[in-house]
């Protein structure tokens, strides 16, 4: 009976996520307990007509209650799945029914409310399920946990964070003759639970309500304000039972005509006057006022603005002689350095679009991006043509290359000719940066000069940069971030610090480049800060750090500004042109002047597209004058993310779809939480899952697949893959699947994990449960040979020093370290590590390089050697017991 028990609930309970209702705080990390109680009343008359629906229904009051309860608070968290539990006596048996002692279980009451129901029919549901659970009461709750619930949280209460019981309560009670007995208020004594909802049946006829809150998340109005929601709710349910309830509870919030404008309104008096022009014009007003000021330093030498401007006018006139133009996209496959600076002038001044082509892609990716983009130009320089050429299925035959050292430059036909050759209309196409698609293919996105132009202004207003500021240039080419470092340097007379590739990578060198810069500012992800965090480097006062990406957390923020750095929270999809707010952080890494961009309007919205209320979460909608046009070639993704401003009293305004959850502070600023579909961010790069899962499947080796991002021992996400392989594929190693991954997908999309399993996981309605997907037990696995284990000091250095960063058992002098699942920044770990262990400068492209334990331990002696540090944390206390890598995954 137990067993069978046991099954009901672990099907009823699958893929059952915490429900977060909006609160007036963060949650903590561990559960205080402190409480307090909010108190409201169901008039008698209300509580009749509840009675009465609940008769008509076949139902109890008690259900009628719940479902009323239920549906405020799906309203609330804008969630169609919502549990909550309930106690029950225990004594459904007729032993029980007469023995003293405490029998009380707790069950889980779960309810979907999909499917736009009327309240009636919503009745039925929680009839029916409040039937099942009762028949399945006698499993004690603890087992459920134990069984259900193994991954535990301690901020929260495991399988319902809200309770709800109704109890009658006669207020006199004549079961104790001769006494006087009477009713009497407690405190709350402390709770394990979100919400606890009392509701308590008295002799008049009406309904006391006590509902217990967690202090640490609510404040006393907003326990109030969640049961007047209730009440508001029942009334209406019980008054209009077949009413939908999307309609039923539209006003549970208290969202007046007067509240629905104001949330609307809120934060977004962002009106800035932006001069409409494109933001070559502005760079040109720079270089009227500055033209002996160095503009760009960096691989390659510098340039002042003057120097950039003729360079710029050149270059432009052989684009344009090439037949570059408005609309025309013309890709630029350079490293950092002034030529890349001279190559996006040049293109937006032969009025022509910006394609970024990073020279770290995989060629296969190149191609496509050509391909898909129509580029008939590309830029480049001699040193990266071996690299072009390799582009896959010879997708650049037909583009014609021009290159930057071309000898033959000076005396092309429009190198003496003054001026542009071509001055961009604020509303023509000024770039096209692609990200990663759901279709398995990348998606590009499309912005116009007038929403750079604006960009660049509201940064220039917000940051502290100008002439005798320098901005560091470290974000990669493909990343939209790139252009605040491009383009803001040169339309406000600071001087653009680019780093050069080694430097970009190895965070010692990154650390050196920031601390020379004096006055800067840097901008940067979140991991990439906290690896130079761990090199040792310590940020001082004149330094700006930049942050976003992916989200910020504070203990990181608070190490940030420990020597007295200021530090930013920037966020921003690339749909609305790079950053759409900023918050300027305290030392405790708390929000302190967070701001909307200019010209830009944001709204928190539910699912039904209106506006959530004062700390409910809702999707981010973005609108304003960052709006991209959409996707290149693809309108029907276009037309789903980029969709009409019902709000707006412009014509033809439209709000950006971003996919993140976020909710607003009681300050104003904004909370993102999350995202509302499975796309992921890793090293700040925005990433769909069903991009790599469809280059997977493409390897025909593989029946299903699953990719999400699971959290590392390290603390960092990471993507992990979930297999059925086909049974002639059975035994193709992971090794291979990652080499045949980084063909054609960049290295930070490449899984780090892959994890094969007979069948992947399905709820009962027969999607994917990513919740029941097991955790990675092994960390960078690959099969093969496990070659000799380390034989002199040197490798077993090595060795453990991988074995660290990578978290894999003992590894064999021949093994890979990028097949192990290494990257570019993993590499930058073992860079700093082997650094303070030995003593020697260990370059990043070293790893590149020398590959395998072997090879790197024997280059060792030819690098320079350094003072070693005895701070840094770098070998593990004790070595794993030795077993094959191959067999790790057993």
């Amino acid at each position: 009976r137990g067993e069978r028990q046991l099954a009901y609930w672990r099907e009823r309970l699958a893929g059952l996520e915490p429900l977060e209702l909006p609160a007036d705080r963060p949650r903590p990390a561990i559960w205080d307990g402190a409480a307090d109680i909010a108190r409201f009343t169901v008039p008698a008359g209300l509580a009749a007509q509840v009675d009465r629906l609940a008769r008509e229904h076949r139902a109890t009051r008690f259900m009628v209650l719940l479902a009323a309860f239920q549906a405020t608070l799906g309203r609330l968290a804008d969630r169609d799945d919502v549990a909550v539990g309930t106690p029950v006596s225990g004594r459904g048996r007729p032993p029980l029914g007469e023995l003293i002692g405490l029998f009380v279980n707790s069950v889980v009451l779960r309810t979907s409310l999909t499917g736009s129901p009327s309240f009636a029919e919503l009745l039925g549901r929680v009839r029916a399920d409040t039937l099942a659970a009762l028949t399945h009461a006698e499993l004690p709750f603890e087992r459920v946990v134990t069984e259900l619930a193994q991954r535990r949280d301690l901020s929260r209460n495991p399988l319902f964070q809200v309770s709800f019981q109704l109890l009658p309560l006669p207020e006199e009670p004549d079961y104790l003759p001769g006494l006087d007995a009477g009713m009497v208020s407690t405190p709350a004594s402390g709770t394990a639970l979100d919400l606890a909802l009392d509701l308590l049946s008295r002799s008049d006829g009406r309904i006391s309500g006590r509902m217990q809150y967690a202090t640490a998340l609510f404040d006393p109005d907003t326990a109030e304000r969640i049961g007047a929601a209730f009440v508001t709710l029942l009334a209406a349910a019980v008054a209009e039972p077949d009413a939908p309830l999307a309609r039923l509870t539209e006003g549970i919030e208290g969202l007046p005509a007067r509240e629905r404008r104001r949330l609307l309104a809120q934060g977004n008096d962002t009106a800035l006057d932006v001069p409409d022009v494109p933001w070559t014009e502005l760079f040109a007003r720079q270089v009227s006022r500055t033209p002996g000021a160095v503009a760009v330093s960096g691989p390659g030498g510098s340039l002042t603005y003057g120097e950039l401007d003729t360079l710029a006018d050149r270059l432009a006139h052989r684009l344009a002689d090439a037949g570059a133009g408005p609309g025309v996209p013309v890709g630029v496959f350079l490293e950092r350095g002034p030529g890349l600076l001279t190559a996006l002038l040049a293109v937006h001044r032969a009025g022509a679009v910006y394609l970024p082509l990073d020279p770290d892609y995989p060629p296969a990716r190149i191609g496509h991006l050509l391909q898909d983009s129509g580029a008939g130009i590309i830029v480049s320089e001699r040193a990266l043509t071996g690299r072009l050429a390799e582009t896959a299925g010879g997708r650049t035959s037909g583009a014609r290359t021009l290159l930057l050292d071309d000898d033959e430059a000076p005396r092309a036909p429009g190198a003496s000719r003054p001026g542009p050759p071509h001055r961009p209309r604020p509303d023509e196409l000024a770039y096209i940066f692609y990200t990663s698609g759901s279709t398995g293919q990348p998606k590009g996105v499309l912005v116009e000069h007038r929403s750079l132009t604006h960009f660049l202004a509201a940064m220039a207003g917000r940051l502290p940069i100008g002439p005798g500021a320098t901005f560091l240039g470290i974000t990669t080419v493909s990343f939209d971030p790139s252009l605040m470092e491009l383009c803001l340097t040169l339309t406000t007379g600071a001087r653009l610090l680019l780093a050069d590739r080694e430097q970009a990578r190895d965070p010692q060198r990154m650390a050196a480049l920031i601390d020379g810069a004096g006055t800067a500012l840097v901008q940067a992800t979140p991991v990439t800060l906290r690896m130079l965090l761990d090199c040792g480097w310590r940020p001082g006062a004149g330094l700006d750090i930049l942050s976003g990406g992916e989200k910020l957390h504070t203990d990181l923020a608070v190490r940030l500004a420990d020597g007295g750095a200021r530090v930013w929270d920037l966020y921003g999809p690339t749909e609305t042109t790079v950053w759409s707010t900023t918050s300027r952080l305290d030392p405790r890494g708390r929000p302190e002047d967070w701001r909307l961009r200019g010209n830009t309007r944001l709204v928190l919205l539910d699912a039904r597209g209106e506006p959530v209320a004062e700390g409910a979460v809702g999707e981010i909608h973005i609108g304003g004058t960052g709006l991209g046009w959409g996707y290149h070639g693809r309108p029907a993704q276009s037309a789903a993310a980029f969709v009409p401003d019902p709000f707006a009293d412009r014509p033809g305004a439209r709000l950006y779809r971003t996919g993140d959850l976020a909710r607003r502070r009681p300050d104003g600023s904004l909370e993102i939480l999350g995202r509302a579909d499975h796309q992921v961010k890793i090293r700040g790069h925005r990433i769909e899952p069903g991009e790599i899962e469809s280059a997977l499947l493409a390897l025909g080796r593989i029946r299903a697949v699953v990719v999400r991002a699971v959290p590392h021992p390290d603390g960092d996400q990471r993507l992990a893959a979930y297999l059925v392989m086909r049974e002639a594929a059975a035994a193709a190693s992971h090794d291979e699947l990652r080499t045949a991954l980084l063909a054609t997908l960049p290295d930070y999309m490449v899984p780090e994990a892959f994890v094969t399993l007979e069948a992947l996981p399905r709820t009962p309605n027969g999607k994917v449960d990513r919740l029941a997907l097991p955790p990675v037990a092994d960390w960078g696995v690959v099969s093969g040979p496990t070659g000799a284990p380390p034989r002199t000091d040197r490798e077993r250095a090595v060795a453990a020093v991988w074995e660290d960063v990578l978290g894999i058992p003992e590894i064999g002098v021949d093994h890979d370290f990028f097949q192990l699942g290494g990257h570019s920044l993993l590499a930058t770990r073992v860079s700093v590590r082997l650094r303070a262990a030995l003593g020697i400068d260990v370059p990043v492209r070293a790893l590149f390089e020398h590959p395998t334990v072997a090879a790197l331990a024997a280059a060792l002696p030819g690098y320079p050697t350094v003072a070693s540090s005895a701070s840094a944390p770098v070998l593990g206390a004790r070595r794993r017991t030795r077993r094959p890598v191959a067999d790790a995954r057993s």
